[in-house]
């Protein structure tokens, strides 16, 4: 959660300045299709730690597969509802519900043998985090302008998240935090 969060508010963050320099004002539309598929990140995320760390290795072949099925017949279905009204942005909307979804079932094999609940709870603070992000770093972007506003909002919003991030992390990992500083 602390990484998918920071880097999904972040780079839909700052989508709206990074396209239209690293690519031309032509892609411009790029940039909300870049902030739509920034959410899959976290998705994506949390389904490769249930896949690699407790499905595959505890030989539940079946539900990995079948996540991945479902995940690809959402995505199907709706990019052949989503592309002909709304196109790439249709497509990225479709992407992120498909990654969702394989997400989602993924976490309901697992349901019983992790604590879950306890995870989305801890994690809701840093998308929570991210969300502040996002806002500052937009607040910086109405302010700076070209290569050196990214590097500005790149810098703020991580300063930003960590500021923000330390304090949970050292009150929920104390014991954690005190074991790297002994070293």
């Amino acid at each position: 959660f602390f990484l998918a969060s920071a880097l999904m508010f972040g780079i839909a963050g700052i989508s709206n300045e990074f396209i239209p320099l690293f690519y031309g004002d032509e892609f411009n539309p790029v940039a909300k299709i870049m902030r739509v598929l920034s959410l899959t990140i976290l998705f994506i995320s949390l389904a490769n730690i249930f896949r690699a760390q407790y499905l595959i290795p505890k030989h539940y072949d079946k539900a990995y597969i079948i996540s991945v099925w479902v995940g690809a017949l959402v995505n199907l279905v709706l990019n052949y509802i989503m592309i002909p009204i709304n196109a790439a942005v249709g497509a990225s909307y479709a992407t992120v519900i498909a990654e969702f979804s394989v997400m989602f079932i993924q976490m309901i094999y697992v349901w019983k043998e992790l604590p879950i609940i306890k995870y989305i709870k801890q994690g809701v603070y840093y998308v929570f985090n991210g969300g502040l992000m996002f806002i500052i770093v937009r607040f910086v972007a109405s302010f700076v302008k070209g290569w050196k506003g990214v590097f500005l909002e790149i810098f703020v919003g991580a300063l930003t998240y960590l500021l923000f991030s330390i304090p949970y992390i050292y009150l929920t990992h104390r014991e954690y935090v005190k074991k790297i500083f002994k070293r």
